[in-house]
């Protein structure tokens, strides 16, 4: 686990949030290997990675990202408001207040006068479907992962297609990245309880 979030890092580059102090927080009691129990530590491994390209995507330190978890604050809407604010100029705290008067993200859209054209296509396509916050933050996951990590459409589709969530795509594709295993037969091997995340974070940066 030591090696994970450093390489998150150096994968996304110099557009990581700075360093931030470190939160004590109670959500996740595993976060320690343990022979008898492998799998124990995977829902953490799967948050604390999706937490650290929410903050590394968009500038934000990742221990915002806790607290405003922490707080309640879905990780559905934090990807969506801060995905829409990356491309609007809006400030997160504006589009987020709009959303709270408005029925639907189009007229949200509509309110702030908010170009399309600054948007994915899939992204777009969910708005047109009036897509609830869970479909248009894994749209928002997608458009990231294609931009930071270099996923492939196609590649993120077949994971998608297989059942991925979000958090078990971003980990895929970032120890694709690392391992130079297909995203898809990490996830696959892990849903079939063959292996865990755990596991493959360990692998050295090597295919096998």
């Amino acid at each position: 686990m030591k090696i994970l979030l450093p390489l998150l890092a150096l994968l996304l580059g110099a557009s990581a949030a700075p360093a931030a102090p470190t939160i004590t927080c109670h959500c996740f009691q595993d976060r320690s290997f343990e022979p008898q129990r492998p799998a124990a530590t995977d829902p953490y491994i799967l948050a604390t990675t999706q937490n650290s390209l929410l903050a590394a995507a968009f500038g934000l330190p990742k221990n915002e990202v806790v607290r405003a978890k922490i707080a309640g604050a879905s990780g559905d809407r934090l990807w969506v408001v801060h995905y829409l604010a990356a491309r609007s100029g809006h400030a997160a705290g504006q589009i987020e207040a709009a959303r709270q008067q408005a029925s639907e993200w189009q007229s949200v859209l509509s309110s702030l006068r908010f170009d399309p054209g600054l948007l994915s296509p899939r992204f777009i396509s969910a708005l047109v479907a009036a897509g609830s916050d869970e479909t248009l933050a894994a749209a928002a996951v997608n458009a990231t992962l294609e931009s930071r990590l270099g996923a492939e459409p196609a590649a993120i589709d077949t994971l998608r297609t297989a059942g991925a969530t979000s958090q078990e795509t971003i980990l895929a594709f970032f120890l694709g990245r690392r391992t130079g295993w297909p995203a898809r037969e990490l996830f696959q091997r892990v849903t079939s309880g063959n292996a865990t995340w755990e596991r493959f974070c360990m692998l050295p940066a090597s295919r096998r």
